[in-house]
């Protein structure tokens, strides 16, 4: 920051709570009505939180051609579909926990069970051409199961499943013409040009998402390594 004609470096720290939104600065913007101009090399223009909320502007493509008039899809430039997606709907909306235990002879014995929703979530292409690939992933309940018993006074065991019935996320589509199996090759002439009188049947990238059934899961909505059971002892010193 400037100090006296000389350039002094400070330090600042941030809260770690989360914030809400209290402002939008918007650079390259023209608008002037009601706004807080603030005099640049290049036009900056902030925005009042308090200002979207009451135009009902809720989404990042609506928030963004709201305070980005007479720019024309600037939104579209800034955050392409598969990011727009990704802010709006790319996690699930909702997750509900529930969860039971009970315990026998004084705590000696014990299970416990806890079940989680995670909901659904959505993928968009970042091409409007490609959004056949776009895709809904289903929501999923995912069990947890676990078993305790006290040894002795110093040692308990403790075995359990986490994912009890191995559910996984559903699967990115993927298109014949991508399958591992397929090893047709794009059809030539005897030159070596391609052959536009026959079909292709090869191995097309821009088909789906999976860059030939290599990865088949959206990563966002819950882990995809199936069930997993586990052991564990707890040793109580003296």
């Amino acid at each position: 920051m400037p100090l006296n004609g000389r350039t002094s470096l400070g330090s600042v720290r941030l809260a770690a709570a989360a914030q809400d939104l209290t402002e939008v600065v918007v650079t390259g913007s023209r608008a002037t009505e009601g706004r807080s101009n603030i005099l640049t090399t290049a036009p900056v223009d902030v925005i009042s939180a308090r200002e979207i909320k009451a135009s009902a502007q809720t989404e990042v493509a609506q928030i963004l051609s709201y305070v980005t008039v007479g720019t024309g899809n600037l939104h579209d430039l800034l955050f392409d579909r598969q990011q727009q997606t990704r802010l709006e709907s790319g996690n699930p909306r909702s997750k509900i926990n529930l969860s039971a235990s009970y315990s026998y002879g004084y705590g000696i014995f014990g299970i416990e069970a806890r079940t989680v929703r995670f909901g659904e979530m959505q993928f968009s292409d970042a091409n409007p051409a490609r959004s056949f690939i776009d895709q809904t992933f289903a929501a999923k309940w995912i069990t947890d199961l676990t078993l305790s018993a006290q040894i002795i006074k110093q040692v308990g065991l403790i075995v359990g499943v986490n994912n009890l019935f191995n559910v996984y996320p559903d699967w990115y589509r993927l298109n014949p013409r991508n399958d591992s199996t397929n090893f047709n090759a794009p059809p030539l002439l005897a030159n070596g040009k391609p052959d536009t009188s026959q079909p292709d049947l090869s191995y097309n990238s821009t088909l789906d998402n999976t860059n030939r059934g290599r990865f088949v899961y959206n990563a966002n909505q819950f882990g995809f390594q199936g069930a997993f059971c586990f052991t564990r002892v707890n040793v109580t010193l003296p």
